[in-house]
């Protein structure tokens, strides 16, 4: 999960620090009537700006990052809601239905199952960040509602408004939604506002690696200053900017990558806390790091959850290879995640019955039958 988290948030940052460099250069050939590639020497130099400011706001800590959304997501709700107006006030909901794809001569079944295992993907590699933003509220209502809102209600208005501006406007790059639609001024300033707001995104998720990899690694990472830790988790995304159209094209992969174990990961943990615990937890165990505590395991690992994920991994990766990206047969009804899910928990289950609960560990006897 260390490397992983840290990987994933360079990959991130990266797309994101990519879209950014796009939208100041769509913006600057409006302007002045330049015609910027998007594997440009611009983009990368924006996009290498965005991670290098992501940093300076990462390195204040979680205070100046709660600041920066205070501002960036009231704007994103206002930006989306004006899209979704222009769009049905110049194209029309009727004109929309007869639109054609982008790409037309796809498999549409699988390709509408590669979309819906995209949004699956997408929201497994939020988990780590829900439950890092979590951390920081003071109250359960706190942490569940906001990401109930931010995450989920905002987020599918958002992919809705960003279907309908791909079919209108012939682009799946959402830096070139927002001049066709609103014109130079409201367009641009549109664009500015998401250039900022995808480095707030940045400085989440590189947040949440910071404090993963700080807290995971034990003294190292407490030695090492704040800053340095920041920027050894943010200079792939450097080399990554450079090049632009590689990595922004390759989205799907790197977001199946972190499909491939967050999944997995994500079963386990829904029936370890809620089936198999039923929500209890014994606190103090949980910072006793001896032998023979309750949650010590076997030298101090959960082996059964090991080999589960391990299983609902290689369920993933037969049906949708990471590396290629190519499906197979069964995912056009099935998808990835899900059943590499539901493998990884069922066996879970299953070996925790078994195997970790007789030989009394996990602290699952204190737990009332």
């Amino acid at each position: 999960m260390l490397v992983l988290s840290a990987l994933l948030a360079a990959a991130w940052a990266a797309v994101l620090a990519i879209m950014c460099g796009h939208a100041f250069a769509n913006v600057w050939n409006a302007l002045f009537g330049t015609n910027f590639a998007t594997d440009s020497l611009t983009v990368k130099l924006m996009g290498l700006t965005a991670v290098v400011v992501s940093w300076i706001i990462l390195m204040r800590g979680p205070t100046s990052i709660e600041t920066v959304n205070k501002i960036v997501a009231p704007g994103l709700v206002v930006v989306t809601l004006v899209m979704l107006v222009l769009i049905f006030t110049q194209v029309g909901w009727t004109e929309l239905l007869t639109l054609p794809p982008l790409a037309a001569d796809v498999d549409k079944q699988m390709a509408f199952m590669l979309a819906i295992e995209l949004n699956i993907a997408g929201g497994l590699a939020w988990w780590p960040n829900v439950g890092n933003l979590a951390r920081l509220t003071r109250s359960s209502r706190a942490a569940y509602w906001p990401n109930m809102i931010g995450l989920f209600l905002a987020s599918v208005i958002a992919a809705v408004v960003g279907a309908f501006s791909a079919l209108a406007l012939g682009s799946d790059d959402p830096t070139q939604w927002m001049i066709p639609l609103g014109g130079f001024v409201l367009g641009g300033l549109a664009l500015v506002f998401v250039g900022f707001a995808n480095i707030t995104s940045i400085v989440a998720q590189g947040y949440a690696a910071l404090v993963a990899v700080r807290g995971g690694t034990g003294n190292l990472g407490r030695r090492l200053p704040w800053p340095v830790l920041g920027a050894l988790i943010l200079i792939p995304s450097v080399v990554l900017v450079f090049f632009p159209d590689v990595t922004y094209n390759n989205y799907g992969r790197f977001v199946s990558w972190g499909a491939i174990v967050l999944g997995p990961l994500c079963a386990i943990q829904l029936v370890d806390f809620f089936v198999l615990r039923r929500q209890r937890f014994d606190v103090r165990a949980m910072y006793d790091n001896r032998p023979g505590s309750p949650y010590h395991f076997t030298g101090g690992f959960n082996l059964v959850a090991f080999v589960s994920m391990a299983a609902g991994a290689l369920v993933y990766a037969l049906l949708l290879n990471p590396v290629d990206y190519v499906p197979a047969e069964a995912f056009r009804w099935l998808t990835a995640s899900l059943p590499s899910m539901a493998v990884a928990g069922l066996l879970y289950f299953v070996l925790t019955k078994a195997v970790t609960i007789p030989r009394g560990q996990g602290g699952f006897t204190s737990v009332r039958d």
